[in-house]
């Protein structure tokens, strides 16, 4: 793919194209650099997760990438498929999704996720108290939750209407949001005051950009986890093949969107034509092509077709 064709495939997508490094954000690199092969992946996810659900303390000793994808219970059902699945030593587990853009409600699609996977957990013998916690990390490309209480990483668990948690329900199930657009100020922050969870943030956001290498190679002497996962950005950035995967997906994740736009796009025209049919004996030609931003020629053709 050509210079040109490629930042504004990266436009489409929400990504930066233009930088020496692939952009971490996208869902391709998000998932290599963090479930490899190589122990520098796994050192990386659990100094993110570490990071991010337990405030930088060493909660994560180690973590096993297990299928990402949840079995249906009817062949009718939807399987849930995410980036990245894992199970903790403790047999507690963690989904985390990386998403550019608002696709569906992502709010919905937490819960159903966070609770299939609780859900799956095999019971020992009768008792429920084998069930393990469950995390969902959703990390966001865009501003998931309005209002200035809500920071750059916010963690959510069930309370009672009066505000209050009850540790019994609450701690088997935590959902944690990550918006990567209030990382701006970090920047404005000597590298070396970041906490760990703000360097990831930092790392996910700004290294694809050429400008930002050196707070990239500064938190990356600090923070030995996001140092792996830099190694793997930088050498998959420079791999060929590497390379023309990462441009592949790209290719194909814009044609999808072109198709799907364009099935919304004609069911939109059906449901106009059959609205506009409906309106026939009713009001004159020339008023429902105005309300249906259709010409006076198109709305007479209805009158003809079946």
């Amino acid at each position: 793919m050509d210079k040109e064709n490629l930042i504004k495939a990266g436009e489409l997508l929400g990504i930066n194209t233009t930088g020496e490094l692939l952009d971490p954000r996208y869902d391709h690199t998000f998932k290599r650099i963090f479930t490899a092969s190589e122990e520098q992946s796994k050192i990386a996810l659990i100094d993110f997760l570490n990071s991010i659900l337990f405030d930088g303390a060493d909660k994560i000793r180690d973590l096993t990438v297990i299928n990402n994808e949840i079995a249906a219970d009817t062949y009718q059902q939807k399987k849930p498929r995410f980036d990245i699945r894992v199970i903790f030593e403790n047999g507690e587990q963690a989904l985390v999704e990386m998403e550019l853009k608002a696709k569906d409600n992502f709010f919905k699609r937490s819960l159903h996720n966070i609770s299939r996977m609780y859900s799956s957990q095999e019971i020992s013998g009768s008792s429920y108290g084998s069930l393990k916690k469950c995390y969902m990390v959703g990390i966001m490309g865009y501003n998931l939750l309005a209002g200035k209480d809500f920071g750059y990483i916010n963690s959510f668990a069930f309370r009672d209407k009066n505000g209050r948690e009850y540790k019994a329900l609450s701690e088997d199930m935590q959902i944690v949001y990550i918006e990567l657009e209030k990382t701006a100020d970090f920047l404005k922050k000597p590298p070396e005051e970041l906490t760990n969870a703000e360097a990831w943030g930092v790392f996910l956001r700004y290294a694809s950009y050429d400008d930002k290498r050196d707070v990239l190679e500064k938190i990356s002497k600090k923070n030995r986890g996001i140092n792996m996962a830099v190694n793997v950005l930088n050498y998959i950035s420079k791999d060929t093949l590497e390379r023309m995967k990462y441009e592949s997906e790209m290719l194909a994740e814009i044609d999808r969107q072109a198709e799907i736009d364009y099935a919304v796009k004609e069911n939109e025209k059906k449901t106009v034509i059959k609205l506009a049919k409906n309106l026939l004996d009713i009001l004159d030609a020339e008023i429902i092509a105005e309300k249906f931003t259709l010409t006076v020629d198109e709305v007479n053709d209805l009158k003809n077709s079946d």
